[in-house]
């Protein structure tokens, strides 16, 4: 089964009480297109490093530690890359969107509004 973006960025967008900005949209729609990429690359370098990892001969202890050092960066940084990568760059996407909403807030305050109290 093909996995439709559009279609499923279209479903989204009706769900959500709020419009999506072009930002918002590109992430999710960029999301299962960066996915296929970058889990074959490194569950590739992974399962070759796992027989180096084992250490089946003894002069290979130096490159064993190695093996697991890389193994573990790499789980590390998959994670970082697909999940805390496009988390971060939302929170930042549009400074003046939240510039424009603070000013709301300050102004509602000075103006004596009693929205939200």
């Amino acid at each position: 089964m093909a996995y439709n973006v559009k279609a499923e960025l279209a479903r989204i967008q009706q769900e959500l009480p709020y419009n999506l900005s072009g930002y918002y949209s590109a992430v999710l729609e960029a999301g299962p297109v960066r996915l296929r990429p970058i889990l074959m690359t490194s569950l590739t370098t992974i399962f070759v490093l796992i027989p180096l990892s084992l250490a089946f001969e003894e002069s290979s202890e130096a490159q064993a530690a190695t093996a697991v050092v890389v193994i573990g960066i790499m789980t590390f940084f998959t994670f970082l890359t697909l999940v805390v990568v496009p988390v971060v760059s939302t929170l930042f996407d549009d400074p003046d969107r939240r510039l424009t909403a603070r000013q709301k807030v300050h102004t509602r305050a000075y103006t004596g509004s009693s929205v939200g109290v």
